[in-house]
């Protein structure tokens, strides 16, 4: 992948034999693979975190002398890892009952690549699903695999979900459908709703040039889809978690 950034950066004139140019090529191959790394992720099941992408960047950084920051990064992975690993609350994660539900909320943030123009756009996608509140409890029956999947998602299975509709080429409508049909084919909750705001660079380094502006869109499916005041009480929410 070096190589083909080589050549690329040569067409457009840039002296390639630069050691700062050199170091950027690496990093910047890293951050590629990075960005791309949900191309690598299928969401059939529920999430697992993935180390393929680590192991890529691993193999750049072993197949250069690496430098100070290429090693900084590295850390900073690790010691993500392990946070991620962690028990306990999480600020972006809540839960309210609804009626005869109780209400999941997650708010992952994340950073995705424009498939028009191959800028970066980021944001914060919002995830609400109701479960019935009788979910967990142990059972013998049949219905106690249904309990199983309908399990709430963890605060990091949340992000592993987003993360693998985000870290691809993407527009931010078709991110939204693909969470919110993926929460519910995973969960088969009562409702999903999936509501996103995002900044566009591409719409910052080249057309209007608006630098204040964000997008939102939204996805919803059962209840959600049905009922208006539940989308409005969500919406209304997310004053509160922005």
């Amino acid at each position: 992948m070096e190589s083909a950034m080589q050549l690329l950066l040569a067409e457009a004139g840039v002296d390639i034999t630069s050691a700062a140019v050199q170091a950027a090529l690496r990093r910047h191959v890293m951050a590629l693979l990075s960005a791309t790394s949900g191309y690598l992720q299928e969401h059939s099941s529920r999430p697992v975190s993935s180390s393929s992408v680590r192991h890529q960047q691993d193999e750049v950084l072993a197949a250069g002398s690496g430098c100070s920051c290429c090693c900084d990064y590295q850390q900073q992975q690790q010691r993500h890892d392990r946070e991620q690993h962690c028990v306990g609350d999480h600020p972006h994660q809540q839960q309210h009952e609804e009626g005869q539900y109780v209400q999941y909320v997650h708010s992952v943030p994340f950073m995705s690549q424009c498939e028009h123009h191959m800028l970066p756009f980021h944001g914060s996608a919002h995830i609400s699903y109701l479960l019935p509140k009788d979910t967990g409890v142990s059972c013998s029956c049949k219905a106690s695999q249904q309990q199983q999947q309908q399990r709430p998602l963890t605060q990091q299975e949340a992000e592993e979900l987003v993360h693998c509709y985000t870290k691809r080429l993407q527009v931010q409508e078709r991110i939204t459908h693909q969470v919110a049909d993926a929460v519910n084919r995973l969960l088969q909750p009562a409702g999903v709703m999936v509501v996103i705001s995002a900044a566009h660079m591409c719409m910052v380094a080249r057309g209007v040039e608006n630098h204040a502006g964000t997008t939102s869109t939204r996805a919803a499916f059962g209840v959600y889809q049905k009922d208006a005041r539940l989308r409005c009480k969500f919406l209304r929410s997310l004053q509160l978690l922005q």
